[in-house]
């Protein structure tokens, strides 16, 4: 039986803020790339050999592909969904240091999941690491991976969580 845990934030104004900037970020993000390998071909010669229209059909596919996250961003829910085998976090959207916008976790690959209630700094490492933009830094659940890769976000009913997939990781090495 799968289960679906909304991501948190402090307020609702946070949350309808990271709305808004993440639903920006997935409409400019591709413009900015394009932009960017543009520039890099102009720089190194290869620009000057083809016409123009090529460079605007590149940032109206660009465009096109902005508008198309950002409306599965804005159209999808976004939080963690509990499976029986993984749980996926369901983001809808790239960032600069998240490239895969939905996360699956195999219950083995889990070392340890807890609650945290150690306060992150806003401008620290792991403050930047953290899965969604705003969350509540001060309570929030730590997952560690094999290989140390971590996860840290902010659910609804964290508690239920946490015990719902420790039972369920527990399961998985039962059988």
């Amino acid at each position: 039986m799968m289960k679906f845990y909304e991501f948190r934030f402090n307020s609702r104004v946070e949350k309808r803020i990271a709305s808004i900037l993440n639903f920006a970020n997935c409409l400019i993000y591709p413009i900015i790339v394009t932009f960017i390998f543009l520039t890099i071909l102009l720089f190194l010669g290869l620009r000057k050999s083809w016409p123009d229209w090529i460079s605007l059909a590149m940032y109206g596919i660009a465009a096109v592909a902005g508008i198309v996250m950002a409306i599965i961003y804005t159209s999808n829910m976004k939080g963690i969904l509990v499976g029986d085998d993984c749980i996926e976090i369901q983001r809808y959207y790239v960032t600069n240091f998240h490239f895969i916008p939905n996360i699956k976790i195999r219950y083995e690959d889990i070392v340890s999941i807890y609650n945290s209630n150690q306060r992150i700094p806003r401008g620290s490492w792991k403050a930047k690491k953290f899965l969604i933009v705003g969350g509540d830094l001060s309570n929030y659940v730590e997952i560690v991976l094999k290989g140390g890769k971590e996860f840290n976000f902010s659910v609804e009913k964290q508690e239920e969580f946490v015990n719902d997939v420790i039972n369920r990781m527990q399961n998985v090495q039962n059988n």
